[in-house]
């Protein structure tokens, strides 16, 4: 596939989208394994990419799974998205390596759903005997890697970031009074943290 990516990367009638606080670079396209997200600016790019996608598929024997394929439109387009390269529509939310997508609000959607999931997962491991030191395991082994990857691509909000520390700090010490605070909990084990 980095054939392919290089062949978008390199065309000229590919508009891209630029990244902001980037020093203007440009990104058009990003791929993980077999996964490929494009990113243009313009429907005439969209054109382009479906001519470079046949291209490619003649010489490899490579086909898009159109079925697998859409096309989400970000932000203001001045031009008629009519013709979408043959691109299925997506009107509602694209999903793209675990983090969905939509025209506006993509962060807050993501990070209410996201604490749903830690609500969850908490409500489950509260169910069982564990010690602070055995919670603290869970924080780090369960939750943490729910939180990461969404992180990256959104960072966290303030208030997700409240609701989270309150609910950590719930499972933690039971709903209970918190005998350690949460100053301390965030130090060193050394210098008798608890989380650190």
């Amino acid at each position: 596939m980095e054939p392919f990516a290089e062949l978008v990367r390199r065309d000229p009638g590919v508009d891209g989208v630029r990244l902001p606080g980037a020093a203007g670079e440009v990104l058009k396209i990003q791929q993980y394994a077999d996964d490929t997200t494009l990113f243009v600016s313009s429907v005439r790019s969209l054109g382009r990419i479906r001519a470079l996608t046949d291209l490619f598929g003649a010489g490899t024997g490579s086909r898009v799974n159109m079925a697998k394929s859409s096309v989400l439109f970000c932000g203001s387009w001045t031009e008629d998205i009519g013709d979408s390269g043959g691109f299925a529509v997506c009107e509602g939310g694209l999903q793209i390596l675990g983090v969905r997508f939509w025209a506006r609000g993509c962060a807050a959607q993501n990070w209410e759903a996201r604490l749903a999931l830690v609500r969850s997962r908490l409500g489950m491991w509260s169910r069982r005997q564990l010690s602070l030191t055995g919670k603290v395991v869970v924080v780090r082994s369960v939750l943490l890697p729910l939180l990461l990857h969404l992180a990256y691509v959104f960072p966290v909000p303030a208030r997700a970031k409240l609701a989270l520390t309150r609910a950590v700090f719930r499972f933690l010490w039971g709903g209970r009074y918190e005998y350690v605070s949460r100053e301390l909990m965030y130090a060193p084990v050394v210098a008798g943290g608890g989380v650190s």
